[in-house]
């Protein structure tokens, strides 16, 4: 059964870590208007309209809800935005679920990592890990490689 949790969040804290981002946020708005501008919800279909984006991010948004960008391509470009405007911790969000979606690709897990770290959080470690895990298991196979080739011309 369940004891006591002694791990407790705050909840701002546990807000600002739901793994989310505002162009996420904004992409399921903009969807929930598409998908409730027709029947059942409406008699007939009624125009979106979705506004000029007034920065950035919702320029991103935009974007990404018309199809111009893949989600991947989306959070690369907010994730350099957060990097440029120095905004550590929505940086570090982008990074993690980047990080999370691409589990075998060690950069993306680097970049997590150091993020992670920069935001003051200790789960960077994590990220680090599994991007050592990953170089080391890549260098054993290209040393493995060379032996066979070596192995192969003797």
């Amino acid at each position: 059964m369940f004891g006591p949790w002694d791990n407790w969040i705050p909840r701002d804290r546990a807000w600002n870590e739901i793994p989310v981002t505002e162009v996420d946020r904004l992409y399921g708005e903009y969807r929930i208007r598409h998908l409730t501008s027709d029947w059942p919800f409406s008699k007939r279909r009624e125009p979106i309209r979705i506004g000029p984006a007034a920065h950035r991010v919702e320029r991103i948004a935009h974007k990404y809800y018309r199809g111009s960008y893949e989600w991947p391509d989306a959070m690369r470009k907010l994730l350099h935005h957060y990097r440029t405007t120095h905004d550590v911790n929505e940086a570090a969000k982008v990074a993690v679920l980047l990080a999370e979606a691409f589990p075998h690709e060690a950069k993306r897990q680097l970049v997590a990592a150091e993020l992670l770290q920069q935001a003051g959080r200790s789960e960077g470690t994590v990220y680090f890990e599994r991007a050592l895990e990953m170089v080391e298991t890549q260098e054993k196979a290209q040393r493995l490689t060379l032996q066979e080739g070596l192995t192969e011309r003797r």
